[in-house]
């Protein structure tokens, strides 16, 4: 579990939902940072400004200098402030939908409170969770990464969780290590039992996987892998994919692929 990072009080809301699921002793708050506004924006529209009216001078004094200059820096400038203004006001929605939300983990579970009335909490025994993490690139150069997290369980309705909370790269592995943590042992046993186990379209048994009505068994599975965002298995020297279900839309992958390799390894050794 990751240890806290930031001390905070919790809300008598936030302490009366982890003690109703019995989440243990608090580790670490994840709180958005208010959204300041952009302090390039005011010098932009200011140099912006300046430059059409050196534009439209140089238009009407017939003043080719002024006019080129005047031209050359409008061009340069209105797209970036243009943009600005844009990413500010996104910026600042986006600060007012966080507002007031918290995110904390505990050693059994989390507590989810958006826009300071919606308390989720959920226990690493129980929770579901679909990972979705996408690294953006332009021009081949990578940009920024995006973190979406559906939590689910019985006692309501899914909530996701995405990178509004600062540190995802944080919280959302400290998140995933719990659950598998807490599950893969009941899962194993579950396996050693005769069980068959679901994940998605995927199922797990002790001698085969199973995913659109075929099967293979361990013992003719190389190696398991993610490949394009899909489960591929190396099968007689040859890779194929198990599935068409992105990892994505896989709940609990980790435990799924901790499973996988637990069952392939131990066919190989029998």
């Amino acid at each position: 579990m990751t240890q806290p990072t930031a001390s905070h009080g919790q809300s008598p809301q936030v302490n009366q939902a982890a003690g109703a699921q019995r989440l243990g002793t608090h580790r670490a708050a994840y709180i958005p940072e208010p959204v300041t506004p952009s302090s390039r924006l005011p010098l932009l529209i200011a140099l912006t400004v300046i430059s059409a009216l050196v534009l439209v001078i140089g238009l009407i004094t017939t003043t080719v200098v002024m006019f080129i200059i005047g031209m050359a820096f409008t061009v340069v400038l209105a797209p970036r402030c243009i943009r600005e203004v844009y990413m500010n006001q996104r910026n600042q929605n986006v600060g007012r939908r966080r507002a007031n939300s918290e995110l904390h983990l505990y050693d059994q579970g989390l507590v989810v409170v958006l826009n300071g009335d919606l308390v989720r909490a959920f226990r690493w025994d129980t929770v579901t969770v679909l990972q979705e993490i996408v690294r953006h690139h332009r021009n081949g150069v990578h940009m920024y990464t995006t973190y979406a997290y559906t939590m689910s369980d019985a006692n309501g309705p899914d909530m996701i969780l995405k990178g509004g909370f600062p540190r995802p790269d944080e919280w959302g592995p400290a998140i995933q290590d719990a659950v598998t943590r807490a599950q893969l042992p009941n899962a194993i046993t579950a396996l050693r039992e005769g069980r068959t186990l679901s994940f998605g379209d995927i199922q797990l048994a002790h001698d085969a996987v199973t995913a659109r009505g075929k099967s293979v068994p361990w013992s003719q599975i190389d190696e398991t892998r993610v490949k394009d965002g899909q489960v591929s298995l190396k099968v007689a020297g040859k890779w194929r994919s198990l599935t068409t279900t992105p990892v994505s839309r896989i709940p609990n992958f980790l435990i799924f692929y901790a499973v996988a390799e637990e069952l392939r390894t131990s066919a190989h050794r029998a």
